[in-house]
């Protein structure tokens, strides 16, 4: 996942990423296996199941409030 921040996108061409309809949209797949992703890394490297945990709990607060700031912030 990228970060609003983050202005070297790979694939970038002329503002364009390939692959993403729209910067910032993601399907709900794409979020699944990132997280798959992150939680693999973390048993893989031994990480303490209380830290994964804590880890995977902030994650979805993040993604809470940034979809809810999303949804409150929409122009229809």
């Amino acid at each position: 996942l990228w970060h609003a921040g983050t202005r070297n996108h790979p694939g970038r061409v002329r503002g364009k990423a390939h692959g993403i309809a729209d910067e910032g949209t993601y399907t709900l797949d794409s979020i699944i296996r990132q997280l798959n992703s992150f939680h693999s890394i973390m048993c893989q490297h031994g990480t303490d199941p209380e830290l994964i945990k804590q880890v995977v709990k902030q994650q979805f607060y993040i993604i809470g409030a940034v979809t809810l700031n999303n949804l409150l912030l929409r122009k229809d």
